[in-house]
């Protein structure tokens, strides 16, 4: 008796069930309850209900797409599943499918985390010493294509992002090509929300990601016996190049060499390993003070409200790690509690187990200077998350989590796009605990990230409503004063460039925003002295002029005050 090609009712009326309480959770939960967030469920409510259907569409397809199929072979676990056809027209699909995704769903705006600031690095070749690898990549990018006319530093990154996500889909396959349920892995790796790093996502983790990700692959071959060792050695080299963060994954990549093949881990020492990384944690965050600026204070410090146990924080994390991979976060203790249920661990599956614990421990106690738009750093063991779970345990439940991971992903991707992306980055910003918003009020760097992506109504409205909370902060006004000048409205960027100078006559910026005003109204005198204060402050305080107006700026200023020096009479000198 044949087996039937769609679930059992029950089983199918069980995942619906599921999936339409997930999507309604979006819509219907609060954004915050307290301190705790759910921002990992909340992209629907920003979208229209036809990329809510279209989510729910997309999974339900998936969700029957991966089950078994009558007469297909049992997996060592008794089940069954769909398998990737290894023929070339096959492979080319599945590499391509996922990466016409990729375009199409582009993260258009640069909303979350230092994403315009990496297209302000890379156009002058700045980084800091975590990450020279990949910027020295991005400035190089940016040099070629400046110097042949194609694009800028934004479309460099842009660009490296999808040749990762081609690399990872590559790695991803050949995951997938070697497990017991390839549909599976293939699906569960790529349905994750941390898809979106490929999606033309400006920052540095994707390709750091993907190189990572070939390196546990190698490592996890190499524990089979059928990779030398050296390949994910080599990788994890190049991905620590690219950026420091990959140093989480380098054990992985030498347990291969550590333990001889065939070798098993008793039950006793895998319970040491688990247990290790978290003393260690919690030794370095109390050793050293507020955790050495990498770390988040375990209780003390200037923030209270976002320590390495509040409530703030301890969501966002969960946040980052669900919206990761919805499958990842969900499976990966169950798999481990299932591990651990064994008398001893073989080599590959202690292989894919590290390369989601390690990295999970390490980013656990890391101190996210925004918070939870720093979700790209805080999701980055996600998909290996989901890589040892789908790989340790039985089809039956992973299928259905899959495709409910993919449900949370294509709204929460969508949602990066016009305006669902600046309606749900203010609400986002606006409820954030992180140390940032300390100093840069929501209001702050809302206007920043507008006026990066050429908002520049939101931007404006945005800077009157903080300088209408904090009225004595020159900040507001300054930069109402350099919006208005970059759209040459001349008569407002004098007024606000004004109130700001008078609310803090040690403050330059609005100095420099009026030196603007008097060239192009050609007010001679006035922009000849605001040229020789901002000179007298660069002679006089050189490191602090510099942190707002460029030398490139300076000379510019000095050359066109020397020129009135000379053209203008003696008695409009200064005063």
């Amino acid at each position: 008796m044949s087996k039937p090609l769609l679930p059992a009712p029950p089983v199918l009326l069980t995942f619906l069930t599921a999936l339409l309480i997930l999507l309604g959770a979006g819509h219907l939960l609060p954004q915050s309850i307290g301190e705790v967030r759910f921002w990992a469920l909340d992209a629907p409510r920003y979208l229209s209900i036809g990329w809510t259907a279209a989510a729910a569409v997309a999974a339900t397809l998936l969700f029957l797409r991966l089950q078994p199929k009558p007469g297909a072979v049992g997996t060592a676990e008794g089940g069954t599943t769909a398998s990737l056809s290894p023929g070339r027209g096959a492979t080319l699909l599945w590499l391509t499918l996922p990466l016409v995704l990729f375009v199409v769903l582009r993260s258009e705006y640069a909303f979350l985390g230092d994403n315009f600031l990496r297209v302000h690095e890379a156009e002058r070749g700045l980084s800091s010493p975590n990450e020279v690898g990949i910027m020295a990549i991005f400035h190089l990018g940016t040099r070629i294509a400046r110097s042949h006319d194609w694009g800028d530093a934004r479309g460099v990154i842009t660009l490296v992002s999808w040749i990762a996500g081609a690399l990872f889909v590559a790695v991803t396959l050949a995951f997938a090509r070697r497990s017991a349920q390839p549909g599976l892995v293939f699906s569960g790796l790529l349905a994750g929300g941390a898809s979106l790093l490929f999606c033309g996502y400006v920052e540095v983790y994707p390709l750091v990601l993907a190189v990572g990700a070939a390196s546990v692959h190698f490592a996890w071959r190499a524990a089979r016996g059928d990779s030398p060792p050296w390949i994910a050695i080599l990788l994890s080299a190049a991905a620590i190049a690219l950026h420091r963060i990959a140093i989480v994954w380098a054990p992985v990549a030498v347990l291969p060499i550590l333990l001889a093949p065939g070798t098993t881990v008793p039950r006793r020492a895998l319970w040491l390993a688990l247990v290790l990384p978290w003393i260690l944690g919690i030794t370095a965050v109390v050793a050293t003070p507020l955790g050495g600026g990498l770390l988040l204070p375990l209780f003390g410090g200037n923030n209270p409200h976002y320590q390495l146990l509040s409530a703030a924080r301890l969501s966002d994390f969960l946040n980052a790690q669900w919206i990761g991979s919805f499958a990842g976060a969900l499976l990966a203790p169950v798999a481990l509690l299932q591990v651990l249920r064994a008398p001893s661990i073989d080599r590959p599956t202690l292989v894919l187990g590290a390369a989601w614990y390690l990295p999970f421990v390490v980013l656990f106690f890391f101190r996210p200077t925004l918070g939870g738009a720093d979700w790209d750093v805080l999701a980055l063991a996600s998909p290996f998350a989901a890589l040892f779970a789908l790989t340790v345990l039985p089809p039956a439940v992973p299928r259905a989590v899959v495709a409910l991971s993919l449900a949370l992903a294509l709204p929460w991707i969508a949602a990066q796009h016009g305006d669902p992306a600046v309606a749900r980055v203010r609400d986002l910003i606006r409820t954030d605990r992180g140390d940032y918003y300390r100093t840069h009020p929501p209001e702050m760097h809302l206007a920043m990230l507008f006026g990066s992506n050429r908002r520049f109504a939101e931007q404006e409205e945005e800077l009157k409503a903080g300088a209408a909370r904090f009225p004595k902060d020159p900040r507001y006004p300054y930069n109402l004063s350099a919006l208005y000048r970059l759209q040459a409205r001349w008569d407002l960027a004098e007024t606000f460039a004004t109130r700001s100078w008078q609310m803090e006559r040690a403050y330059l910026p609005p100095v420099d925003v009026l030196y603007d005003v008097f060239r192009e109204t050609g007010r001679r005198e006035d922009q000849l002295l605001a040229g020789l204060a901002l000179l007298e402050a660069y002679d006089s305080q050189r490191e602090a002029v510099t942190k707002y107006l460029s030398e490139r700026r300076i000379e510019q200023i000095r050359s066109e005050v020397e020129a009135l020096r000379h053209l203008l009479p003696p008695e409009t000198g200064p005063h």
